[in-house]
C-alpha cells in the first residue's frame, strides 16, 4: 500500500493547532469548501444555499466573516428575478469570504 504524503499546512491548519484543536478548523474549512464549490460549479439550487448557510451557522457560529454570505444565501430566490444575476452575486459573496476565510 502507497502512502500518501499530506500537503503543506495551510493557514487554518496552524490557527487550529494554535487554538488546540489541530483537526477541527481544518474539517470545518473542507466542508465550507465543499458547500462552497458546489454552488461554484453551478448548482443553482435553494437546497445547494441552504446547505452552504447550514455550513456557515455550524461551523462558524457568530464569526463576523460570513454575515455577508449568510444575509444573501437568505435572500437567495432563483425563482424570482434574473436567476443568472442571483447566482452571480451568490458566486461573487462566495468567493470573497473564501477569500477572508483563508
Amino acid at each position: 500500500m502507497r502512502r500518501v504524503r499530506p500537503g503543506p499546512p495551510t493557514r487554518a491548519d496552524a490557527r487550529a493547532t494554535w487554538l488546540g484543536n489541530p483537526y477541527g478548523m481544518a474539517m470545518s474549512y473542507e466542508r465550507f469548501l465543499a458547500a462552497a464549490q458546489r454552488v461554484l460549479d453551478g448548482d443553482e439550487s435553494v437546497q445547494a444555499a441552504k446547505d452552504l448557510a447550514g455550513v456557515a451557522r455550524e461551523d462558524y457560529p457568530g464569526d463576523e466573516r460570513f454575515d455577508e454570505l449568510l444575509e444573501v444565501l437568505a435572500r437567495y430566490t432563483p425563482e424570482e428575478g434574473s436567476p443568472n444575476a442571483v447566482a452571480e452575486e451568490v458566486r461573487t459573496v462566495i468567493r470573497e469570504t473564501n477569500a477572508r476565510v483563508m
